[in-house]
């Protein structure tokens, strides 16, 4: 995997979105606006994996979703997503492991099928191990 680098040092973008919060709301899957967004503001080079952070979680039931790897008009874009709750916790607290598996969908050769076990908190405080599998 190469990173960019801009002046030597990683490239990191801050970019301001248009969709707001309550425009996002509106989506099942967040990533598909976000995508198409990043993709319009001139993040579209189909050759690179664009790796985005943003503070929104899909919960569902049971379900959470903290990462996607997604393609808009074959632009690859891995996201890990947060939210902060109360006391400052946070659901997803691992991103950097969330990305990591969201950009090795497309690392080649691809990273060994090895779990990856860390530490997490559950939202109502107890302690719990996470698998990641890496395929």
């Amino acid at each position: 995997m190469i990173w960019d680098e801009a002046d030597g040092s990683l490239d990191i973008t801050f970019i301001r979105l248009k969709n707001s919060k309550a425009d996002l709301a509106g989506f099942p899957n967040v990533w598909e606006p976000l995508a198409e967004e990043l993709y319009r503001l001139g993040l579209n080079d189909p050759n690179k994996i664009y790796a985005v952070w943003h503070p929104s979680v899909r919960e569902g039931g049971d379900t959470v979703i903290c990462g996607v790897q997604t393609e808009y008009d074959s632009v690859s874009y891995a996201f890990s997503f947060f939210k902060r709750v109360d006391r400052g916790k946070n659901i997803c607290p691992n991103q950097p492991v969330t990305m990591v598996h969201e950009l090795s969908t497309h690392s080649a050769p691809p990273l060994p099928a090895q779990p990856i076990m860390f530490p997490t908190t559950s939202r109502c405080g107890r302690s719990m191990w996470t698998t990641i599998q890496m395929t």
